[in-house]
């Protein structure tokens, strides 16, 4: 799913369930188990698998600002001007597009702005996350008449929270603290100038902003075109992410994203093997959305929390190298906590105890900071 992009989703919306020829499409195998016998997979009943999930520390690398509104601020915010109310559920991605709209509709001021971002690190404190990338495409609102005054306030209100955990390099993880980064994202719909601005306003507020983005409706523009926005970037030491493989028929922009080599890439969710390669020989990272990518592949957001047909997941949930890492994307527009989406990762694949540290870990391992920093960060999931 795309936040940084309604349009995007409403081109999902008519192209998603279109039938891909199987010549053109990398079938998934039948993965069992390991070791398929009754102990070989987590032994707790679904309460006892939630508390653990839940007493974890946890890390989150792509969940979108815009994404994250709790659904009670969102219809305060809108008030009686909310034309699209419904019963606030996503069950389809059309659901997801309704949601969308009235997010763009409701945070439009400097107000509603830091509300949703202090809002938002309540709501990921709370579910036990130390360590959060929050992503957001600088926009002017009805009282910011900047992109750089917009980042500006997002970064002010990171820094105002309440239980910041400050440190700097980060060597512990407290309880009751968590350690935010901000992540810029470049919209590919957007002039490339635009995304030159953006650079520029990721370096004015380094302590905070780690990396740049590529996201937006994937039928418009070029990754090409924004390479060397994306270069400079890394040549001021900032990291990259790029959202890739959203939809099928993008191969070829995928295999230059690929290319490119990118930190991490979002979703990846239709790639040939010859990509699948081409990201193990450069050690690029998977930020997968399990509800959210679900919502992608199939037009239908999985309310059981069952993931069948998520094939990088299935690729990737046992790989030892922790290239893959689990995340929400839309916590607010698919009502799913990281908890959540962890947890239906290790009933829908079946994870053994170990399996589940090692897909916590991975998440740290893929982080935008430091070494010494993941190792930190890491240590104190193992404990937790």
């Amino acid at each position: 799913m795309v936040a940084a992009s309604i349009f995007a989703t409403g081109w999902y919306i008519r192209n998603l369930r279109k039938t891909t020829p199987a010549s053109s499409r990398v079938t998934s195998p039948k993965v069992s188990p390991r070791g398929a016998h009754s102990n070989s997979v987590v032994e707790l009943s679904d309460e006892d698998l939630r508390k653990m999930i839940r007493r974890k520390v946890k890390v989150e690398l792509h969940c979108h600002l815009n994404g994250s509104v709790r659904s009670s601020t969102l219809c305060e915010l809108l008030g009686g001007s909310d034309e699209d109310a419904s019963d606030g559920v996503v069950h389809t991605i059309e659901d997801a597009f309704r949601e969308f709209k009235r997010v763009y509709k409701a945070v439009n001021s400097e107000a509603a702005l830091r509300r949703v971002v202090r809002e938002t690190l309540e709501d990921s404190l709370n579910d036990n996350i130390r360590y959060l990338e929050l992503r957001t495409t600088p926009r002017k609102l009805t009282d910011i008449q900047s992109r750089k005054d917009y980042v500006r306030v997002v970064v002010d209100e990171i820094k105002r929270f309440e239980h910041l955990n400050p440190q700097s390099p980060l060597r512990e993880f407290p309880e009751n603290t968590i350690a935010v980064r901000l992540i810029l994202t470049v919209d590919r719909t957007q002039p490339i100038s635009a995304g030159e601005q953006t650079v520029d306003i990721a370096l004015r507020f380094r302590d905070i902003v780690v990396g740049l983005d590529f996201a937006g409706n994937p039928t418009i523009g070029s990754f090409a075109d924004f390479v060397p926005v994306f270069a400079r970037a890394r040549g001021h030491g900032l990291f990259t992410t790029v959202h890739t493989s959203e939809i099928r028929g993008v191969e070829n922009e995928t295999t230059a994203i690929l290319e490119f080599k990118p930190n991490r890439v979002g979703h990846f969710l239709f790639p040939t093997e010859a990509q699948i390669q081409l990201l193990r020989n450069n050690s690029i990272g998977i930020e997968a959305c399990p509800t959210s990518n679900i919502c992608a592949i199939s037009g239908k957001s999985p309310l059981d929390g069952n993931l069948d047909g998520h094939y990088i997941i299935e690729r990737f949930i046992r790989d030892t190298h922790g290239m893959l890492s689990i995340n929400t994307d839309d916590p607010g527009v698919f009502g799913k906590t990281l908890s959540d989406e962890l947890i239906s990762v290790a009933k829908s694949f079946k994870l053994k105890k170990h399996e589940i540290d090692n897909m916590l870990t991975a998440s740290a391992k893929q982080a935008f900071i430091s070494a010494s920093e993941k190792e930190s960060l890491a240590r104190a999931i193992l404990e937790s």
